[in-house]
């Protein structure tokens, strides 16, 4: 329920990306372009009804793709890992799939089903000794094999696309929001939490120097308030940032850290995860 409200923030913040494949289309009309390179590809993603559909035929159980990337130096048809999901009509649930192509063979598995108008956070991580995938999705998690045993996930962004034989019948709206590019500090914890004189103190931790600062927003995604950047060193020990909420009406907040560097801004991590929002209270 928290990561619900969290992600509909997200789209209101503009975080989330709006994907509609048009109906007779299989690329979503927003053709993005990225390139990724880590061990670990995070987002989440929200259908609505449009993701009912009947084909009329067996296409009805090819694997409309979500979200992922390639791999191993390659294109995506030689090696790539995606999620992937499709309309059952038997069941009348929407299939969330791992979908992979390993030195160009394609392969897919069901991982659970998801709910409409309903969002939820998806994970394609590498396994320890680097040799498969790991598909993470509403707390069920599968395997699958890869291509190659290269240290990292290493290819471009491969967004929404309907389908394998047939386009899209109908609009089909898909809401995702990746996991931003991350500052390299961690908001650790927040106190006295609520806030009883307007005065807050956050705990950081700070692995490369940079200028912090912090965005305040209420929780209709309206920013009420942006504290100015302040240099902090590199540190083991965990630095505190102290400043005024006292402008504000009671009521609560959710605080977001960021990075400023260039004019450009980073969100930064909550206690060492992806998360890049914290609720607070006045």
């Amino acid at each position: 329920m928290v990561w619900h409200l969290l992600f509909i923030i997200f789209m209101q913040l503009g975080i989330a990306d709006d994907f509609i494949i048009a109906e007779g289309d299989h690329y979503a009309q927003e053709r993005k372009v990225g390139l990724f390179r880590g061990e670990s590809l995070e987002f989440s993603a929200y259908f609505d009804q449009s993701a009912q559909y009947d084909l009329g035929d067996d296409d009805q159980f090819d694997v409309n793709k979500l979200f992922g990337v390639s791999d191993c130096g390659t294109l995506h048809m030689k090696n790539s890992a995606r999620m992937g999901w499709r309309w059952n009509l038997q069941t009348q649930k929407l299939e969330i799939l791992a979908f992979t192509h390993v030195n160009g063979v394609f392969d897919f598995k069901l991982i659970g089903d998801a709910k409409l108008n309903q969002s939820y956070r998806y994970q394609i991580q590498l396994s320890s000794d680097k040799s498969s995938y790991l598909f993470s999705f509403n707390q069920h998690q599968i395997s699958m094999p890869r291509g190659c045993q290269d240290s990292v996930i290493s290819g471009y962004k491969l967004y929404p696309y309907f389908g394998g034989n047939k386009a899209a019948p109908h609009n089909v709206r898909i809401k995702i929001a990746e996991q931003n590019e991350k500052a390299n500090f961690s908001l650790e914890k927040i106190y006295p939490n609520p806030v009883s004189n307007g005065l807050i103190t956050l705990s950081l931790k700070v692995i490369d120097k940079q200028d912090v600062s912090f965005s305040v927003f209420d929780l209709n995604g309206r920013l009420v308030m942006q504290t100015p950047p302040i240099s902090m060193e590199a540190s083991d020990e965990e630095q505190l940032y102290t400043f005024q909420l006292a402008e504000l009406s009671a009521g609560m907040y959710l605080i977001r850290p960021e990075a400023v560097s260039d004019g450009k801004r980073k969100l930064g991590f909550i206690n060492g995860n992806g998360n890049a929002l914290k609720l607070v209270v006045l």
